[in-house]
């Protein structure tokens, strides 16, 4: 899975997957990376974890340095604070939601919301 960040601040990856972990590294708006799983509102990259609802979680491999695109661009200065939620999760479509869910072993009810599943990625529910 690839997991792209779109936004306008960098997003810090953190060691272990909760917010007072250390930062090794922030993600740079287009940046994207290979994404192993998403599991409680994480999603876990090749090098640490980064909040799953900032970041566009899609099916292929990430785009690799210096092509169009992409690429795994550094960001160099102190630690920002995680970018505010403004629901990338709600973007994506309930199959797609449904298949994050899926992938990371997260059991949905067929009749389940939304606004429910997107509870249980995150790991609200």
């Amino acid at each position: 899975m690839i997991a792209r960040y779109e936004r306008d601040k960098v997003l810090n990856v953190r060691e272990e997957p909760y917010e007072g972990a250390a930062v090794v590294r922030q993600m740079a708006p287009g940046e994207e990376s290979a994404c192993s799983e998403v599991r409680a509102g994480w999603a876990r990259l090749g090098d640490g974890y980064a909040k799953a609802a900032f970041l566009t979680i899609a099916d292929g491999e990430p785009v690799k340095r210096g092509e169009p695109g992409g690429g795994a661009a550094q960001v160099a200065g102190p630690a920002s604070e995680d970018a505010p939620d403004d629901g990338e999760l709600g973007k994506m479509t309930v199959g797609q939601l449904r298949e994050i869910a899926a992938a990371s072993g997260i059991r949905i009810r067929k009749d389940a919301a939304k606004r429910e599943i997107i509870a249980a990625i995150l790991g609200d529910a």
